[in-house]
């Protein structure tokens, strides 16, 4: 199984923390994963439960000899849940803005070429 990509060995959920086991990683992997929805799928990508409102990773241990690791999140209060959905959105948003702009920047140079095309048939035409 995984969570959010990343191979899961072993997972716990309780009132204050969900605490994951995870194998073939790196820190930097397992610290990237921001806060609010923690997703567990199969190997496969197929999504199987996914957990609301667990902020970013508290504490990380690793085990040397098994090259485990396990990482904690914290449960967020209601405020703090609905902030971290908002930052995903915005961030979604963003993201769609940049390409919207490309999409109309390269719209409006297609129109303004079409447009001195027109001109030019036009000069050869009516000359």
């Amino acid at each position: 199984m995984q969570l959010n990509g990343i191979k899961c060995v072993q997972y716990t959920e309780d009132k204050e923390a969900f605490i994951a086991v995870l194998s073939d990683t790196t820190q930097e992997a397992i610290l990237a994963i921001q806060a609010g929805t923690l997703e567990l799928s199969t190997d496969a990508g197929n999504s199987v439960k996914k957990f609301l409102q667990f902020g970013a990773v508290e504490s990380l241990e690793q085990n040397f000899a098994t090259g485990l690791f396990t990482a904690r999140f914290p449960r967020m209060s209601g405020q703090e849940s609905t902030i971290a959905t908002l930052q995903q959105q915005v961030q979604s948003l963003a993201a769609e803005n940049t390409q919207l702009t490309a999409k109309v920047k390269a719209a409006n140079e297609a129109n303004a070429f079409l447009e001195e095309c027109l001109v030019e048939v036009a000069n050869i035409v009516y000359a």
